[in-house]
């Protein structure tokens, strides 16, 4: 009875690591300088680097915090997504993604890139990726290929 309870536990240790590794590192870290505490759930990028995911992003900035736990990266000091799916890039001072719930929103001064048709100017931005719905409370001004204005607006979901 010991022995079977024994190989139970051990199956179900094996089972869990195995998830664990799945997916939670579906971020991959090229970074000059990383370091990694708590236990391996949060990890701070310095010197400039690249991080992407199975979802055809990829992430650029000076410095990342990254809370495992919650699979939440912040990405600060020139930051930008590239989002090679959507077609669209994201250039801001401070950008989060939470990467469970698809959201993406910068801080500060922020230009979006839509297609090679579109480009949004504002500040403090929220990105649905699964919806592709940006909104802010904050003005924007949305330009087409040839820089005219399109849109000017105050807040907005688009």
């Amino acid at each position: 009875m010991k022995n079977n309870f024994l190989k139970i536990t051990s199956t179900l240790i094996l089972l869990l690591s195995f998830f664990n590794l799945t997916f939670a590192d579906e971020f991959i870290f090229n970074i000059t300088e990383i370091e990694v505490t708590d236990n391996g759930n949060n990890y701070k990028g310095t010197k400039r680097g690249k991080i992407t995911t199975s979802k055809e992003i990829e992430i650029t900035s000076d410095n990342f915090d990254y809370l495992k736990k919650i699979n939440q990266l912040k990405a600060f000091g020139d930051a930008q997504i590239l989002d090679k799916k959507k077609d669209l890039q994201i250039d801001a001072d401070v950008i989060f993604y939470l990467k469970d719930k698809e959201i993406v929103y910068t801080l500060g001064k922020t230009l979006i890139k839509i297609s090679d048709t579109y480009e949004i100017e504002g500040h403090d931005i929220k990105l649905l990726r699964n919806k592709m719905l940006f909104s802010s409370l904050k003005p924007a001004i949305i330009k087409d290929i040839d820089n005219n204005t399109t849109y000017e607006l105050g807040e907005f979901n688009y």
